[in-house]
């Protein structure tokens, strides 16, 4: 699994990597894990196969190509909200110009609310 970060880690950014910490590498070892299950909520690995997050910071679009084309990987797996409207599925254009493997793209479902993000309605 990659997770890739817009712009670089010196900018604060919620839930993109792990926040500071002088023990780095369990925080990170952390959050990988996290992100593992996250990834996979609702479906499993197959058996024997080992998931490894890898973590880098970017424009998502050529480094996800970039990132597979240096680990040779055989599958560009990638969610995708389906519209291809002007200024929208910036990442999924550049993945079908650039990547060098198959792309297998799944349409996204929007997450569930939590309740910092749902707005307070007046008079609910």
């Amino acid at each position: 699994m990659l997770h890739v970060v817009r712009g670089d880690l010196t900018v604060p950014q919620p839930h993109a990597a792990p926040a500071y910490s002088d023990q780095y590498h369990h925080e990170l070892e952390a959050w990988q894990e996290e992100f593992r299950r996250a990834g996979f909520a609702r479906s499993t690995p197959p058996a024997g196969v080992k998931v490894q997050v890898a973590l880098r910071c970017g424009d998502p679009g050529p480094t996800i190509a970039d990132f597979a084309a240096s680990e040779d990987c055989d599958l560009i797996v990638a969610a995708w909200g389906g519209r291809l409207s002007p200024g929208r599925a910036a990442v999924v254009r550049v993945l079908l110009a650039e990547a060098r493997c198959p792309l297998l793209f799944l349409r996204a479902t929007p997450a569930p609310e939590s309740p910092q993000r749902v707005a307070h309605k007046p008079g609910v």
